[in-house]
């Protein structure tokens, strides 16, 4: 496949917390109305981000995520872990997961929060080659 272009890009997004529901918004108002109140300190707003990926015709997304807000197997699990203490993390509505998943969805109105980050085309030729040993 010598010479064909290999188009990738990453792009980064900013989404207000709770974008895919209000379940999340409100209760992460409410947690930084109370810890910007205990710092003596302004409300400040919150935001989740998210990365997709492409690389020709694939796309991944890398987020981090509820545990509980999708119920699809093929999400891409990468790591799982409690939100605060490993006392909450017993119910799934207090754990979290790192996802890179092939055609993943990204909750909420993404257009506005988009931003470029990395973009390149190039030959498949001209593609540096990566093996799990090389850093």
């Amino acid at each position: 496949m010598a010479g064909q272009t290999q188009h990738s890009r990453i792009d980064l997004y900013w989404l207000p917390l709770g974008a895919g529901g209000r379940f999340v918004r409100r209760n992460g108002r409410l947690f930084e109305a109370a810890m910007a109140r205990h710092e003596h300190r302004a409300v400040a707003e919150l935001y989740h981000s998210a990365l997709e990926v492409r690389q020709g015709a694939s796309r991944f997304v890398i987020e981090m995520a509820p545990v509980w807000n999708t119920d699809a197997v093929d999400r891409g699990v990468v790591r799982e872990r409690p939100v605060g203490t490993r006392w909450f993390g017993r119910s799934r509505f207090f754990r979290y997961e790192v996802r890179c998943w092939l055609d993943g969805r990204i909750p909420g109105d993404v257009r506005s929060g988009r931003l470029r980050a990395w973009q390149s085309s190039r030959s498949w030729d001209q593609q540096p080659v990566a093996s799990p040993t090389s850093h």
